[in-house]
């Protein structure tokens, strides 16, 4: 930080706690990571000016990820004289966690709308960024949506003409869109990709690798998906054998990590369905599913 002028600035390293409170900031700052560390700011005023970041903060889990509250951001969109702006909020790839979360970001306020509030930094193609603009303060639209970064298993299912470039070529903000974030578990550790199709439109198709995913088991896939209605299946490599495995169970994250659910209308349990695609039939014993017929005993003829 270059300069704070704070009535209250608490740190408490018995519970790895760092709180910042009725706060002024001009310059940056760095939420600090860790397992163990949360990182809450409150009724603060942050002032930038050209070039600068407010909040740098990376992929973290839910217990050290960065809470931000009734805060207020300043002087960001002063133009650099290359015609850059600042950056409100930077979320980067620095020591990023394989099972994180977003931030949660509540009551910010800005002083104009003239350039996106958030930066979405390189090096994040795999990982899945979606943060919820509730009110529509943090672009320049003026209307809700979601930051996303900019890669195909997180745009393949939303409709792109409602989004428009962020500050950089790795992130977009797609207005009116509602997404939620779908944890699948096949309980398997079969090396196994997952086919995701919307229902109703057939060009929305996307095959998803296990590499996009948090759990170091390696049974699960980490999705996110706005409101429509999906088929899902699966393929077993290296056969690509399409099938349905028997003990698949999918979660919703924000269930999971007590966040809540995001603020527009968004997918739900009768939204998914696990089963064979279209003309094709599950075999109850191999859990196949085949374009012919099954045998008698259950397997693909």
């Amino acid at each position: 930080w270059k300069r704070i002028k704070s009535n209250v600035v608490h740190i408490q390293k018995a519970s790895y706690t760092c709180t910042l409170i009725n706060t002024y900031i001009l310059a940056t700052f760095l939420a600090p990571q860790g397992n163990f560390i949360t990182n809450i700011i409150e009724n603060s005023e942050f002032v930038g000016y050209c070039g600068t970041s407010g909040i740098k903060f990376s992929l973290e889990p839910r217990r050290s990820q960065v809470e931000v509250y009734s805060t207020s951001f300043s002087g960001y969109n002063d133009a650099c004289n290359s015609g850059s702006y600042g950056k409100p909020l930077n979320i980067g790839n620095v020591q990023s966690k394989k099972e994180y979360d977003m931030p949660i970001l509540s009551n910010l306020t800005f002083d104009s709308n003239i350039a996106h509030a958030l930066n979405i930094g390189t090096n994040l193609e795999n990982r899945n960024i979606f943060i919820e603009d509730h009110d529509g303060t943090m672009n320049p639209s003026g209307l809700p949506g979601f930051y996303v970064n900019d890669a195909a298993h997180m745009t393949t299912f939303i409709d792109t003409d409602l989004c428009s470039p962020g500050l950089n070529n790795q992130a977009l903000f797609c207005e009116n869109t509602c997404l939620r974030r779908i944890i699948v578990d096949t309980g398997s550790r079969d090396d196994y990709q997952m086919v995701v199709a919307s229902e109703t439109n057939s060009a929305k198709v996307f095959t998803f690798d296990k590499y996009i995913t948090f759990n170091s088991a390696n049974t699960q896939f980490d999705v996110v998906l706005p409101l429509d209605n999906y088929n899902v299946h699966f393929l077993r490599l290296p056969e690509q054998e399409i099938m349905v495995p028997p003990a698949v169970t999918f979660t919703f994250d924000d269930e999971t990590n007590l966040d809540d659910p995001p603020n527009c209308e968004h997918i739900t349990t009768a939204s998914i369905s696990f089963g064979c695609m279209q003309a094709h039939e599950e075999c109850s014993a191999s859990n196949e599913c085949c374009s012919g017929d099954c045998s008698g005993e259950g397997k693909c003829m």
